[in-house]
């Protein structure tokens, strides 16, 4: 403590004070003042004495007002009956106000001596000004510095000529910056209009050496109520800064270690949502076994894990050239017709994602009109905002994909981008699972179906067969020639009915293991197809064949053996579908540079959903009430496959059917 009490001009009887500014900040206290109140003297400093002392907040203010002593009061923390405190002004050799001093001591003796005295005078306030720990001063209202404390200038290792008499931004404390200064001079403005200024700010005190304090510039007027001087004073707070960085810093690192924690938190919180959606997903897939069923899961879920409004997934065709739309959640019944179906060359992003097997995602409608201008008509985005394209894709292969929109614009975080590609990955693959489960399933029933056929068509020839052969063993003795002879060709034709059962199962059985080979040679199909022609009209009693168009310069480079067997399938085929009878029409000709020949029933026809399938391999339409193995057709499409040519029909169930081929053009031998 640079000021020691009692003080002189109390005499013996003060036990201990403190000095405040007139903020009413504590800028100096005693050990005794200090205890009072269970701290340090330092540790006080900077304080405004109404926190402390809250009763001698008004007296202290009519003392700085009026510079008249008051006290002694009798009141305060910690104080008994027998003791007070006085306060009394310290003024400048000038009669300027710069402080208050407040005198701990027994309530009687104050008391008899401001009765005697009128007011304690302090023999020298220089001498407290000069022991105050804070800095002090004066100045005109112009600026200029006439007084300062020894701390002031101690601390700056300065003489009073250094700065009395000059403007006081100019002093040493300020002159380090002039951002500084000049917040200094409008500090002195402001007080010599008769406000009191207040802030923290660095000051000067040694070559390389700042403290901070807090600076206070107070108006201290006449009494006619004009500015007269102004009170500079700074309680030194650098270790309360120091403090208060330094809980700062750890405020910051805590509340960044906070952030990163819940950051964290955050984040396991999303990956465990997201493995969560993943297994719960996997799991329902795995109890799923229909396509459909399977794809419906996957919009669905899809869509809640993004939280979007809208969502449709659309499988590749069969044929490869276009998006066929198989399920939606959410779309209106006014788009389906629009959705249903997209080629795959179109320039749409469905179209390009299929493609490019990559995904595409837009915040906004205006990033999707963009790159797809085309698309800015379209009754599908009108009520959306943002979009993700996904596609389905297994072993890099890519099966379709999923579309989902959303009615705010929104930026699809990373996360919900890599969990819908997840997602779509396992779907697709679930997707795959559950076709090649169908197919296995539908393979196994036409495998049983075709043996069922098969072993009836082969029991019905063979039970012929066999009857011919035993009534022929026992009336061969009594039976005509003629009668043997009919015997004997019945039995030859179940036996080659037999034979070309058996070789369509064993042609089958070739083109399965991509056994089944052709040798090509000069061949005329207008002969070919007459010769089977003849070979067939003496058993038909109930169908007539026609025979139609040009038969010049009908030649192919093909297998006569081969081709044969397919103008013969399908003579029989046109036979054997028409049961009721009528006419066969065979019309040849050319077409471009190809042989064609159309072979036409009157028969039963063909039903429209049957004939996208007619020529796979065990496939029989719905309405196919007459025996066959459904292999004739699709051995037929192989062979003619094989020599570079083509088989379409044209069918109408109860009307009858047109087949065409088409075969490449050759030369004459």
């Amino acid at each position: 403590m640079n000021v020691s009490y009692p003080s002189q001009s109390a005499g013996t009887h003060v036990q201990g004070g403190a000095v405040v500014d007139p903020l009413l900040r504590l800028i100096d206290v005693d050990d005794r003042f200090a205890t009072l109140f269970n701290a340090s003297g330092r540790g006080l400093l900077g304080q405004t004495i109404d926190t402390l002392l809250p009763e001698l907040e008004v007296p202290l203010r009519a003392v700085l007002a009026d510079g008249v002593p008051r006290g002694p009061f009798s009141m305060g923390y910690g104080l008994n009956g027998s003791c007070a405190w006085q306060l009394m002004p310290l003024r400048t050799t000038r009669g300027t106000i710069v402080a208050v001093e407040l005198l701990l001591g027994a309530a009687d003796v104050l008391s008899e001596t401001q009765s005697s005295c009128g007011a304690l005078q302090m023999p020298s306030v220089r001498a407290v000004l000069d022991g105050l720990f804070a800095f002090a001063g004066v100045l005109l209202p112009n600026g200029t510095l006439i007084e300062a404390n020894r701390a002031a200038l101690q601390a700056a290792g300065l003489e009073p000529h250094d700065v009395v008499g000059r403007p006081f931004e100019d002093a040493f404390w300020w002159s380090y910056d002039p951002e500084v200064q000049a917040q200094v001079r409008m500090a002195v403005q402001q007080a010599a209009l008769g406000e009191a200024v207040r802030y923290d700010v660095p000051v000067r005190v040694g070559a390389d050496h700042f403290i901070t304090i807090d600076f206070m510039l107070a108006p201290a007027h006449d009494a006619e109520g004009r500015v007269q001087y102004l009170i500079p004073s700074g309680i030194d707070i650098s270790q309360r800064k120091a403090i208060e960085q330094e809980q700062l810093r750890h405020a910051v690192e805590r509340e960044d270690l906070l952030q990163r924690e819940q950051a964290a938190r955050a984040a396991a919180e999303r990956t465990t949502a997201r493995i969560t959606r993943i297994q719960a997903l996997t799991s329902a897939l795995s109890e799923t076994l229909t396509p459909g069923e399977m794809e419906q899961l996957l919009v669905h879920q899809a869509m809640v894990a993004v939280q979007a409004d809208a969502g449709a997934l659309r499988l590749l065709s069969g044929d490869g050239r276009k998006l066929v739309l198989r399920y939606t959640e959410g779309i209106t019944a006014a788009m389906l017709e629009e959705l249903q179906q997209i080629p795959i060359e179109a320039a749409q992003p469905t179209s390009d994602v299929l493609r490019t097997g990559s995904p595409l995602f837009f915040a906004q409608r205006g990033e999707l009109l963009a790159s797809y201008p085309q698309i800015a008509c379209s009754t599908a985005i009108v009520d959306y905002a943002a979009f993700a394209i996904v596609p389905l894709s297994v072993e890099g292969r890519t099966l379709g994909s999923l579309s989902l929109a959303f009615h705010e614009a929104r930026q699809i975080s990373d996360e919900d981008r890599d969990l819908l590609l997840t997602m779509t990955g396992q779907g697709a693959q679930a997707i795959e699972r559950a076709r090649l489960y169908e197919a296995v399933q539908e393979a196994v029933e036409v495998r049983d179906t075709f043996i069922a056929i098969a072993s009836h068509d082969l029991r019905s020839p063979l039970t012929a067969l066999l009857g011919q052969a035993q009534l022929l063993e026992r009336r061969i003795a009594t039976s005509s020639p003629d009668q043997v002879a009919r015997r004997a060709q019945r039995i030859v034709e179940q036996a080659q009915r037999i034979n070309r059962m058996i070789n369509a199962l064993l042609d089958l059985s070739r083109i399965q293991s991509g056994q089944l080979n052709i040798t090509k040679a000069p061949l005329d199909v207008a002969a070919l197809t007459t010769r089977v022609i003849m070979e067939l009209q003496p058993s038909l009693s109930q169908h007539r064949i026609e025979l139609r168009g040009s038969t010049n310069d009908l030649w192919i480079l093909g297998d006569e053996v081969r081709l044969e067997q397919v103008i013969y399938n399908l003579m029989n085929n046109a036979i054997k579908y028409s049961p009721d009878g009528g006419v066969i029409t065979v019309e040849m000709g050319q077409y471009h540079n190809q042989v064609q020949l159309c072979i036409s029933d009157e028969g039963i026809g063909i039903p429209s959903d049957a004939l996208p399938r007619l020529f796979e391999r065990y496939y029989r339409a719905h309405n196919a009430t007459i025996s066959g193995m459904g292999i004739g057709l699709y051995a037929v499409r192989e062979i003619l496959l094989l020599h570079g040519g083509t088989i379409m029909v044209e069918s109408q169930e109860g009307i009858g059917s047109c087949f065409t081929l088409r075969l490449p053009q050759g030369h004459q031998a």
